[in-house]
C-alpha cells in the first residue's frame, strides 16, 4: 500500500467517524432507584459450617459467621459476614 493510498484511508475512516452519532447519555433522573427489600433470610450471629471432603479423607473445613456489627452503605442496611477456611493436614 503507497502512501497516496494510505492517506486516503485513514481520512475516509476519520470523515466517517466525526460524523457518527454520541452515544445516549443516561440523565440522573432516569436511573430507577434501589428496590427496598425487607430481609428476613440471615439474622446476626448465624454461623455456618461447611467440611469438605474427598471420599474418606478430610480436606478443610470453612465457616462463614454474621457478625454482631452492621453499618449502612449507601443509606442501605448491610451485614458483616467473616468467612474462613482451614485445610486438614497434607491437604
Amino acid at each position: 500500500m503507497d502512501l497516496k493510498s494510505s492517506i486516503l484511508t485513514f481520512a475516509l475512516i476519520g470523515g466517517l467517524l466525526a460524523f457518527m452519532p454520541a452515544p445516549k447519555r443516561v440523565r440522573p433522573t432516569e436511573i430507577e432507584p434501589i428496590r427496598k427489600l425487607n430481609q428476613t433470610a440471615f439474622k446476626i450471629g448465624e454461623f455456618l459450617r461447611y467440611d469438605v471432603s474427598y471420599g474418606y479423607f478430610s480436606a478443610a473445613t470453612a465457616t462463614l459467621k454474621i457478625a454482631g456489627v452492621s453499618k449502612k452503605m449507601n443509606g442501605r442496611n448491610t451485614f458483616h459476614i467473616i468467612g474462613k477456611g482451614k485445610s486438614a493436614g497434607a491437604l
